[in-house]
């Protein structure tokens, strides 16, 4: 009976972790994660690796600095908290989350390179 149980809170632990982790691979899509990352995570779903999957959207959204919402952002934390991870996982993405308070990463880079660009006169 025991056995049992421990098989059916794991079995529940990892629909989960495929449910969260699903959810957070279609909101990064429509955010802007690249078709081929995409493919690669949704691969990486397919066979049960949800922390893999984890890594590539992570990872890809952040290498290619797509603006992402408060609400992505909060899909982010639960699907890390279902695979049991830590913050340090995913935390760096915050400087890529759109708000009215803060400048994202994104527009900050594009800034910095038209300021660079300008002549000033002397």
């Amino acid at each position: 009976m025991v056995i049992m149980w421990k098989w059916w809170k794991e079995h529940q632990r990892q629909k989960r972790c495929d449910r969260l982790v699903t959810q957070l691979l279609a909101a990064s899509y429509e955010a802007g994660l690249l078709p081929r990352d995409y493919a690669n995570a949704k691969d990486m779903l397919s066979v049960g690796e949800y922390g893999c999957a984890f890594d590539i959207i992570v990872q890809q959204l952040y290498e290619h600095d797509v603006e992402i919402s408060a609400n992505l952002f909060t899909h982010v934390k639960k699907a890390a908290d279902s695979l049991v991870l830590t913050p340090g996982s995913y935390f760096f993405l915050g400087e890529l989350v759109r708000s009215k308070d803060k400048i994202p990463l994104l527009v900050k880079k594009e800034l910095a390179s038209i300021i660079s660009s300008l002549q000033l006169p002397r």
